[in-house]
């Protein structure tokens, strides 16, 4: 029995790109992978270019498995990767950007990876970078805050071009900028990831759509993705040390005014301890009620998922 491969590429503003790399994918399917069954599904997140008409227009002209989802806005990456990994049939999915730097033919060391150290996921590490200045500086920035808030093991996190064991993606609900996480949710779900060094090309049309408004969205998923390693089993202990602190000092503070008031006849509404008392009975009775609501969102979260609304303007098979 054939082994079988789906490959997922999201595409937005990508017309110079389109039919040049799609002959590269068709090479590397019919030389690397010709004993697989393969598909090809091709995600377009509402450009406003002709990117659309020329992958329609690839559709009707191949005879191959092609698959075409236009979406009804424009979601993000992280939302047009979700949808291609919800569409995907096969034992593996790899998954590529359509702006010329992914290198289809390196797919096949992937692979191979995959198969001989028996992992889950096997991700592209740049070697070269061909990227401007620019981006260079977000994406060490971004390497230096992963290393620091979850020990990230990985080096090239941003990277599109990867390999998965269909269980792997069944586990991903994708939003923001979460696609750059991919790798870090799975090592959190104790999937085996590991990478591959190989070569980066520069972008042959367009212009690179990173920028410092996804950088600072990206720092806020972080965030998130810290709080899921750390607390998604425990999420009372977030705040139960910043609660009791705020407890102990509202203690004292009671004491202390009180006192005042008994001892020295100083009235509760001059005495600054009261105020400060009363301001942080408040904020221990805010973050209990934190934690009760936090316990019973991920509660939800590991008991249930609702698929999330995305439109789906038009769907080719």
């Amino acid at each position: 029995m054939s082994e079988k491969i789906s490959i997922i590429i999201p595409i937005y503003n990508e017309e110079k790109n389109i039919q040049p790399l799609y002959d590269e994918i068709f090479d590397v399917l019919k030389k690397d992978f010709s004993s697989f069954q393969s598909e090809i599904i091709i995600v377009n997140d509402w450009s406003t270019d002709s990117s659309w008409s020329k992958i329609c227009e690839i559709k009707d002209k191949k005879k191959e498995n092609i698959k075409v989802i236009n979406l009804q806005k424009n979601y993000g990456q992280s939302t047009a990767l979700d949808v291609g990994f919800r569409y995907a049939n096969w034992d593996y999915i790899v998954t590529l950007d359509w702006d010329w730097q992914d290198n289809p033919h390196e797919i096949k060391k992937l692979y191979d990876k995959l198969k001989k150290d028996n992992l889950d996921v096997v991700a592209w590490r740049r070697k070269e970078r061909k990227d401007k200045l620019q981006v260079r500086i977000i994406t060490k920035l971004a390497r230096f805050f992963r290393k620091m808030l979850i020990n990230d093991k990985i080096h090239d996190s941003w990277c599109t071009l990867r390999i998965y064991k269909k269980e792997c993606i069944k586990q991903l609900h994708l939003r923001g900028e979460m696609h750059r996480y991919i790798l870090e949710i799975l090592q959190i779900k104790w999937y085996r990831v590991s990478e591959v060094e190989v070569e980066h090309r520069a972008r042959k049309y367009w212009k690179s759509k990173y920028n410092w408004e996804k950088t600072i969205k990206g720092f806020i998923d972080l965030l998130y993705i810290r709080f899921i390693a750390k607390y998604q089993s425990r999420p009372l202990h977030l705040f139960w040390g910043v609660g009791i602190l705020s407890f102990l000092i509202w203690f004292i503070s009671f004491c202390f005014s009180f006192y005042e008031k008994i001892f020295h006849n100083l009235s509760l509404n001059r005495n600054g301890f009261f105020l400060l008392w009363v301001f942080l009975i408040q904020t221990w009775i805010m973050i209990f009620i934190f934690w009760i609501v936090i316990d019973i969102l991920m509660r939800i979260y590991h008991n249930s998922w609702e698929e999330k609304a995305v439109l789906i303007k038009e769907i080719k098979e």
